[in-house]
């Protein structure tokens, strides 16, 4: 069993005591030996002090070896807490900084609409529900968005006037409303975009009782172009013959 660093020095001081007792037990020497016997006695009492010399020397190498050991403990123990500290405050850091902000998808202007009509075989009517099918190229029917503006003005400006009939009644019947209406129903493809269902989520102008017919125009958001159909000025591609005739009811 090895002994620890005080153990051994707690036994140094042992062996000194008795060093000490010992030397001053041989001064003293008793009166009643004689002059050949206390030669003799000094000779022994030499060689017990000698040997607990070397017992002595022997306790204070273990005790250095001890002392060493210790000592490297300590040093690789504060080494690797060290190590430890600086790892975790590089972890701190990376956790605690800010995260860059994604990239903005890409944007590519490739919707190209020619031509409008208004439901199936171009026979929308007042009073009644329809599809507006804008054919052309390049749609993406989950996000391009219309909107159908008075005839006369200009797509892309905020100051386009939405269509109306009566002003009261129509479907969608806001900016929001056209600016949500999908425009993926049947018939939707790359090469057209089929916005509103027909029936109760489709597009509608009321019957204002003329004979005239309305001739609006449709302006097209392409979502790709700016990554948004928002406002007024994101409908702002213009088919190559935009107009969208509304037809009487009679």
């Amino acid at each position: 069993m090895k002994k620890g660093p005080g153990a051994v020095a707690f036994a140094l001081v042992l062996s000194f005591a008795g060093l000490f007792v010992q030397v001053h037990s041989a001064v003293q020497a008793p009166p009643e030996i004689a002059e050949l016997d206390l030669k003799e006695h000094f000779a022994r009492r030499h060689e017990d002090m000698q040997d607990e010399l070397l017992s002595i020397e022997d306790n204070i190498s273990l005790l250095e070896e001890g002392l060493e050991k210790s000592s490297r403990r300590r040093r690789r123990g504060s080494t690797g807490g060290s190590k430890s500290r600086r790892r975790r405050r590089r972890r701190r850091r990376r956790r605690s900084g800010t995260k860059p902000a994604p990239k903005p998808a890409a944007t590519k202007a490739d919707a190209s609409p020619r031509k409008i009509e208004a439901g199936w075989g171009d026979l929308g009517k007042r009073g009644d529900f329809f599809t507006v099918f804008v054919i052309g190229s390049g749609f993406d029917t989950n996000k391009d968005r219309i909107i159908v503006v008075h005839g006369n003005d200009q797509c892309g400006s905020s100051s386009a006037r939405l269509a109306q009939t009566t002003g009261r009644g129509n479907s969608p019947p806001d900016f929001n409303g056209w600016k949500s209406l999908p425009c993926n129903a049947v018939g939707a493809g790359d090469s057209k975009l089929a916005c509103g269902d027909g029936e109760s989520s489709g597009v509608k102008f009321p019957d204002d009782n003329w004979v005239d017919t309305y001739e609006f125009k449709v302006c097209v958001c392409d979502f790709s172009k700016r990554n948004r159909c928002n406002s007024k000025s994101d409908f702002d591609v213009t088919p190559s013959s935009p107009t969208l005739p509304i037809q009487s009811v009679v």
